[in-house]
Parts: structure tokens; C-alpha cells; sequence
């Protein structure tokens, strides 16, 4: 059982490395993104989802190039696939703030979430690797636990790559004083980053005190792919925030 894991962890961790340079190779072969950010993003999402991340790039990254804005903003040049809004369903005129989000097809909707998601889990998946690497040579210590020293600085640099991402993005968007730019993308990102943090942590709690209580080395293939189901459990608790993050106007689908 154990050499089957270990199969299969090198497998999807061998398939992340080869799908972040697909993708990558793919990128710099002209299908550049819209926001140069996400150039960032989707060779991370490759190299942490694996194939289930080259497969999200190819569907919603390589082929539908337009963000939700776009589309409401070119709706009226395509046929009217949607029912319109019962008028005693339409919010309030002072109540506009998910509007662009609130609209279009179910899918263009899941859509958007999951690219806020996927962006926001970007900062978490590049500070993460960053650190369980520093501390293969350098482990540092909360209270004398390597795990609280660990996730402590992970999830600020978490916070500081998120802020980073997003005020990209932002600023791709509309431009603005720099200081205005940060205060709105620490804003919009805190509760979703600190959402995907929490899930990550609580499968790598999992990891390594209920699935491998005498240890998990970082020189294994079963870590990585734990650590790349951790992301998977990130996505999932951080879903829901962003929904929520953009339906209540806090930021805005990618």
C-alpha cells in the first residue's frame, strides 16, 4: 500500500512540474493572458493541481480569454440565452454592489468564483512552496514548534503574496494611488487567503498527525502530493469565501 502511494504521488507531483511548464511554454507561445498577472497564476495552479490544473488552464484560462465584465459589457452583441430577472427578485438601485457577478449564465458565475479562487491561491501556493523548502535548510521555531514556526511564516507571506497578486490585478483593472490599490486588495483578499490557508492546514494537520503520525519527509513524493492535496482542500474552503467576497462587492471576479 505504502509503494502504491508512493507511485502515485510521484505521478501527480512529476505531472504538476510538466503541466507548469506546459503551461508556461504555451503562454510564451502567444496565447498571453489579459492580465499579465495570471502568467503567474496558471503555471502555479499547474504545478499544484497537476493535470487537474493544466486541464483548468486549457478550459478557462487559454480559451475563454474574457473576464465577467467583458462579457456583460459585449452581452448585448450575443443572443439572449437567460431568463430575465423576475422584477420582484431585482435588488434595491442602492443595493447594486454583486450586480456584475450577480448576472449572466450559472457558468459564466462559477466561473468567475473559481478564477478569484484560483488567483488568490496562487500567493498561498508560492509562499507554501517557498517555505517548506526554507525550512528543509533552516526551520525555525514558535514555542519551540517547528509546525507553528512553519505555518506562521507561510501564512504571512501568504497574506503579503496575496495582497501582492491582487493589487496587480487591480491595477490592470483601474489604476489608482498606490496606497488606496493596497488598502483595497488586502481588503478583498485577507478572508479568502486566510480561508485557503485554513483548509490547507487542516489536511496537512491531517497528514501529520493522523495519516503519518511517525513523520513525512520533505525529501518524499508522498509530502508534495499532500501538499498538493493540501491546496486542493485550500480551493475548497475558499470557494465559498470568494462567492460570497464578490457577490457582497468586496472584489471582483477575474
Amino acid at each position: 500500500m505504502k509503494e502504491l502511494l508512493t507511485v502515485i504521488a510521484a505521478i501527480f507531483v512529476v505531472l504538476g512540474i510538466v503541466g507548469a511548464l506546459i503551461v508556461i511554454a504555451d503562454i510564451r507561445n502567444g496565447h498571453r493572458q489579459k492580465m499579465p498577472i495570471m502568467e503567474v497564476v496558471w503555471p502555479l495552479t499547474a504545478l499544484w493541481g497537476s493535470w487537474i490544473g493544466v486541464l483548468a488552464y486549457f478550459r478557462f484560462g487559454r480559451q475563454y480569454r474574457e473576464s465577467v465584465t467583458d462579457e456583460l459589457m459585449n452581452m448585448d452583441m450575443r443572443p439572449q440565452t437567460v431568463d430575465p430577472i423576475p422584477p420582484k427578485d431585482m435588488p434595491a438601485m442602492g443595493d447594486m454592489k454583486g450586480m456584475p457577478e450577480m448576472m449572466g449564465t450559472p457558468a459564466m458565475q462559477w466561473r468567475g468564483v473559481l478564477l478569484s479562487a484560483l488567483h488568490c491561491g496562487a500567493g498561498c501556493a508560492l509562499a507554501d512552496l517557498l517555505c517548506e523548502i526554507f525550512f528543509i535548510f533552516a526551520p525555525v521555531t514558535i514555542a519551540g514548534s517547528a509546525i507553528a514556526g512553519l505555518w506562521t511564516m507561510e501564512y504571512i507571506l501568504a497574506l503579503i503574496f496575496g495582497v501582492w497578486f491582487q493589487y496587480a490585478a487591480m491595477q490592470q483593472m483601474r489604476r489608482g494611488p498606490v496606497g488606496a490599490t493596497v488598502k483595497r486588495a488586502l481588503k478583498a483578499d485577507f478572508l479568502s487567503l486566510t480561508a485557503w490557508q485554513a483548509g490547507m492546514y487542516g489536511w496537512m494537520a491531517l497528514t501529520l498527525f493522523v495519516f503519518f503520525p511517525g513523520g513525512l519527509g520533505r525529501d518524499t513524493w508522498t509530502f508534495w502530493f499532500m501538499m498538493q492535496l493540501a491546496m486542493f482542500a485550500g480551493l475548497a474552503v475558499s470557494f465559498p469565501v470568494n462567492r460570497w467576497l464578490i457577490l457582497t462587492g468586496v472584489k471582483h471576479a477575474m
